[in-house]
């Protein structure tokens, strides 16, 4: 009865194990994916901030002329025609406004491509990739000898066998699925 319960201990910590790894991997893939939607949005407030930089450097806002009558000479009568009561105020004429460029065709109005991203140095590559797949390929080959050395030493039965294909089986048919839609 012990050796049934340290049985189902231990492949419950193993089932745990490869869980964890799944879910890291797939934590690290989105976090890549998220990290390069936010330097493409970076890049593009980037450009509207020149453009906008841009159009204020062209436009300026033109201030507003006061013109006033001359005023009469201390000492003397005015005359009545010259001076009029009402200041006349003008406005500088208003800068032209850029006629909309004509439409533009399908394939224009796309928005254009971010430039690809500098290649990763080596030490990231290793520590980041390779090294992921190696403990990948490291895990399932340990586990292929931990099931081998189980079914000889008569620790896993015919049922225990049997669920054990059973539960990959249904593992790799959902991941099969899963890629297969992503794609």
């Amino acid at each position: 009865m012990g050796g049934a319960i340290s049985f189902y201990l231990g492949f419950i910590v193993l089932i745990v194990v490869i869980a964890g790894s799944i879910c890291g991997i797939v934590a690290v893939s989105k976090i890549q994916s998220l990290v390069r939607e936010l330097e493409d949005v970076k890049r593009q407030q980037r450009s509207l901030r020149d453009e906008i930089k841009k159009h204020e450097r062209q436009a300026p806002i033109p201030a507003k002329e006061v013109i006033t009558p001359p005023q009469p000479v201390p000492g003397r009568a005015a005359e009545p025609s010259k001076v009029t009561p009402v200041q006349k105020v003008m406005e500088a004429p208003s800068p032209p406004i850029p006629s909309s460029p004509p439409p533009k065709r399908e394939q224009e109005m796309r928005p254009p491509q971010p430039p690809k991203a500098p290649s990763q140095s080596l030490e990231m590559k290793l520590g980041t990739k390779w090294l992921n797949w190696v403990g990948i390929v490291m895990l399932l080959v340990g586990i292929g000898f931990f099931l081998k050395y189980a079914y000889d030493n008569a620790w896993i039965g015919p049922k225990g066998r049997l669920a054990i294909g059973v539960i990959f089986g249904i593992i790799t048919i959902s991941l099969g699925e899963r890629f297969r839609r992503r794609d």
